[in-house]
């Protein structure tokens, strides 16, 4: 009988697996043809590279405005010799690529086994998670970035501190909101890394002047950045803490607010900014030095990321694949003090899974010509809650400063019906 059960309980588990891998096949094709006739973020890096080998401003074109940063018309070079269709066929495949090889790399590293039907059944949910299609489907460059972060992670576990400086480096350029890094080495004292990082950031910046022009560098840093802020700040999906303000307490075209603050919003945030920037630097200064807490500060930096960036949009919750990771699978819930752990961890996920954009546009036609009231607007706060239970659930993996568990459970490795 118990045998008969375990067998049974296999067989929907690998369904569930099936289903969500054939849903996710499903969703991808749909997100290829919304990406063939947007004009989202790929639309802007594939123009922008277009006029780079044509030896023009990256950022002149008014029909096809760049919002990016100059490398990403340099990275996206190669692929603007193609026609549009292949140039996002490519990409794709590359960002699909990258985001397995950064799940099977944290896997590897944290020695992880599963059954296979749990397996696909993560590999399903994997591509079916809206960050990720949000990702394709905006041909978004967070899974190259996430990927960068992973291996660079790996690399300062195994103190390979020049290559690790390198790759963190890297993802600076591609966007600015990781150089919240540079606090976690200073204060893990990985020196060597942070050197190699900041050279990194100065000498891109350096050869991007040499290749695309000084001039489209200080225009990206002093006109681009600023209208940036200024044209999606107050945008429903953005669930940063000056987002956060400006959607429910400034007069915004989308969210009536609870009230206009009579304090400045941005003021407000920066102050909290500040805040939070402090209280993870007593954290980490706070939590003793082993490799588990280690890695706990590392995913706790990368949070703090999505709350300090001005704008924190949903596809870059797949730079997340290392903390949810090190909840799920290096230290499952039996070393929690609270002991539905992962039930809670799960309905974090649950929220990071939300299609903002989606739930969005359902409110604006709901309740236009009206804004959406701010009560109907807390919706676009569950990015927000199911960052903080990962933050507490981080916490609640400290290690003493022996390497045992707080509460000196017993770690397990496997998962297993």
């Amino acid at each position: 009988m118990k045998s008969t059960n375990i067998t049974i309980k296999k067989g929907v588990i690998l369904s569930l697996g099936v289903l969500l891998c054939i849903s996710a096949i499903y969703l991808m094709i749909i997100r290829l043809k919304f990406i063939e006739y947007s004009s989202g973020d790929l639309y802007q890096d594939y123009f922008a590279a277009k006029h780079l080998l044509n030896h023009e401003s990256i950022y002149s074109d008014i029909t096809h405005q760049n919002y990016h940063p100059p490398l990403a018309a340099f990275l996206f070079a190669p692929l603007a010799l193609l026609p549009y269709w292949y140039a996002c066929l490519t990409w794709s495949i590359i960002t699909i690529f990258l985001y397995f090889t950064s799940g099977w790399l944290v896997l590897k590293e944290l020695d992880f086994r599963l059954p296979y039907y749990y397996l696909l059944v993560i590999i399903g949910y994997s591509l079916c998670w809206y960050p990720f299609q949000a990702n394709i489907a905006l041909g978004q460059w967070s899974i190259l970035i996430g990927t960068c972060l992973v291996i660079g992670w790996i690399c300062l576990r195994h103190q390979k501190k020049f290559l690790a400086g390198v790759l963190l480096g890297l993802s600076c350029l591609i966007k600015l909101f990781p150089g919240l890094i540079i606090i976690y080495l200073i204060l893990t004292k990985r020196w060597k890394a942070l050197v190699t990082m900041i050279s990194v950031v100065l000498i891109g910046f350096l050869v991007m002047g040499i290749i695309i022009g000084p001039s489209e560098i200080i225009y990206y840093l002093t006109m681009i950045v600023p209208r940036d802020v200024n044209a999606f700040i107050a945008f429903p999906g953005n669930y940063s803490i000056l987002g956060i303000f400006e959607i429910f307490f400034w007069d915004g075209a989308w969210v009536k607010p609870v009230f206009i603050s009579p304090i400045p919003v941005n003021l407000i945030a920066i102050v909290l900014d500040i805040g939070l920037l402090i209280i993870l630097i007593r954290l980490m200064l706070h939590l003793p030095i082993n490799t588990d807490n280690d890695d706990i500060k590392y995913a706790l930096t990368i949070i703090t990321m999505f709350f300090i960036s001005p704008l924190s949009w949903q596809h870059m919750l797949t730079i997340l694949i290392l903390p949810i990771s090190i909840i799920l699978m290096k230290m499952p819930s039996q070393v929690m003090k609270h002991k539905y752990g992962y039930s809670l961890a799960l309905f974090g996920i649950v929220l990071l899974s939300i299609p903002d954009i989606e739930v969005g546009r359902f409110l604006i036609r709901l309740y236009d010509p009206n804004r959406i009231p701010w009560l109907s607007g807390l919706l676009f706060l569950a990015y927000d809650f199911g960052l903080l239970i990962l933050c507490i659930l981080l916490l609640r993996l400290r290690r003493t400063e022996y390497g045992d568990f707080t509460d000196n459970s017993i770690r397990q490795g496997v998962l297993y019906p």
